[in-house]
């Protein structure tokens, strides 16, 4: 698992999950970091995939990066 920076715990949870209301896209965020540290370099991912990945509906995927 990779190290998450203080600054994304701090002022990116709390922006994304507080103030927008937006989970999702903070798990989105999380979910991303740890593949990109996995597979070492860029992710190609569908939105059905990134939903299975972290559990939400593919919809709720597509909102949340948009």
């Amino acid at each position: 698992m990779p190290l998450i920076d203080e600054y994304v715990i701090d002022t990116v949870m709390r922006d994304l999950v507080g103030h927008r209301r937006k989970p999702v896209s903070f798990l989105i965020y999380l979910w991303l970091s740890a593949e990109h540290a996995r597979v070492g370099g860029v992710v190609q991912v569908s939105y059905r995939q990134l939903a299975e990945a972290i559990g939400v509906s593919k919809s709720s995927a597509q909102s949340a990066v948009g």
